[in-house]
């Protein structure tokens, strides 16, 4: 038997009956009242004919379902996290929504990182070797002391200069004399300090004139020093694999630099797809192409990426007959 109690608070609370609403005989109570006996999260199979979880018991339905859906996916990352995903390592947010492509963008990442290795190993061997070549032949016959290597600049100089002359005419003397051979690196600093520095009317100039000093100064910092000197006079052969090695060279690291912005590329067009294929709409139906080429060389191996997107026509307005 109900306790006189318990049958007050269903009156109260039930509030004014919905007409509308269905009744559930097998408990003679609307479904407001049900919604109040119910737990909140507990299945109401065997308690009486609602298949469905019900209602949080906060107040009367009044015409609101009392069906709860699904809960959402606690792991699901949606639309920007698989974007995120793909940004990371590409194809990984295509793998989570279980889009079957998604091996094209790791494949992508795999490619451009191992080209981006190779080519960068490329670079340093023919960078090892071109100056080693420059050590062996241009420059043990005018330095005898430890090998010293410059940066890349002076090994550009080195390709274009044929000899890169004196530093000092008189390394004996206290003060310093450049060299005046405008044939070599030394003599073309020398005269240019002078056409900065010196006044062009000027037939002797004093060593002690402050402008005297300043073309010192210029060609102190920028002429080739001792130990740096080389000679390719006479070895023409070698000079011509010294600037073949140094352009491979060259090419080989540009092509890792040009790998790094593959992978980044690709890691963009991954994670765009991926958050555009998750926002039904226009933009997902732009088709994205990847084109890829390889093709090994005898000195440089060529891998040429392109990308297409192609937007498709919008649909005719025109009636149909």
């Amino acid at each position: 038997m109900v306790s006189p109690l318990l049958a007050m608070a269903l009156l109260f609370f039930q509030g004014t009956p919905d007409p509308e609403a269905p009744w559930d005989s097998s408990l003679k109570l609307s479904p407001d009242s049900f919604a109040i006996l119910t737990p909140v999260g507990v299945p109401t199979r065997g308690w009486g004919s609602h298949p469905q979880v019900m209602g949080n018991g906060v107040g009367p339905t009044r015409g609101l379902s009392d069906e709860v859906g699904p809960p959402d996916d606690p792991g699901d990352p949606g639309a920007l996290g698989l974007a995120v995903r793909s940004l990371v390592v590409p194809g990984w947010g295509q793998r989570s929504a279980d889009r079957g492509h998604w091996w094209i963008f790791t494949g992508v990442e795999a490619l451009a990182l191992g080209g981006m290795i190779h080519q960068r190993r490329e670079g340093a061997r023919h960078r090892a070797a071109y100056r080693d070549l420059a050590w062996e032949t241009a420059r043990t016959p005018v330095w005898g002391g430890p090998r010293r290597d410059g940066p890349w600049s002076y090994y550009e100089q080195m390709g274009r200069w044929s000899a890169s002359g004196r530093f000092d005419r008189q390394p004996d003397a206290e003060s310093l004399h450049p060299e005046t051979n405008e044939g070599t690196f030394n003599g073309m600093i020398w005269r240019l300090a002078q056409d900065l520095h010196l006044p062009t009317d000027a037939e002797e100039v004093d060593v002690g004139d402050p402008a005297y000093q300043q073309a010192l100064a210029y060609y102190r910092g920028r002429a080739i020093p001792p130990e740096l000197a080389w000679d390719w006079r006479g070895q023409e052969d070698s000079r011509s694999r010294f600037r073949n090695l140094i352009r491979v060279s060259d090419e080989a690291f540009r092509a890792g630099t040009t790998f790094v912005g593959v992978a980044l590329v690709n890691r963009f067009i991954s994670g765009a797809e991926v958050w555009i294929a998750a926002h039904p709409g226009p933009l997902s139906a732009i088709p994205i192409t990847l084109e890829s080429r390889f093709a090994p060389g005898p000195e440089v191996d060529e891998w040429q990426f392109r990308v297409r997107m192609r937007s498709r026509s919008p649909p005719s307005s025109r009636p149909r007959s």
